[in-house]
């Protein structure tokens, strides 16, 4: 059974676009690979880049990322990130379905380990 999560990309405090990640979606698996990709991106890249860059750096093959309705949850997912834009820099919040808000700052200070 896989470790679901939802991702949403926030603009201007409204969800662009969410996705949903089927397997490995807790911070030490998928919040590393998130921080990763989002790291090499600068204050200048638009959300919508952003959301499409971190899809194609971690879709792993069928039916392991895929496009949902923004803002949809409900998917049986056990972490939820949000992303967004603040004080010019990335920033993500990792919720856990039961332990509530695990992180929420820079992702250059997101520690991947909490669980």
């Amino acid at each position: 059974m896989g470790t679901r999560s939802i991702t949403h990309t926030h603009k201007d405090g409204h969800i662009l676009c969410s996705f949903y990640k089927h397997w490995d979606g807790y911070p030490s698996e998928y919040g590393r690979d998130l921080k990763r990709v989002l790291m090499k991106m600068n204050e200048t890249t638009d959300i919508g880049d952003m959301a499409a860059q971190v899809i194609a750096a971690i879709k792993q093959g069928p039916k392991d990322v895929y496009m949902i309705a923004a803002g949809q949850n409900d998917m049986g997912e056990e972490f939820t990130y949000d992303i967004y834009r603040k004080d010019d820099a990335w920033w993500i919040t990792c919720t856990h379905v039961s332990k509530g808000v695990l992180y929420d700052g820079p992702v250059a200070e997101f520690d991947t380990s909490v669980e």
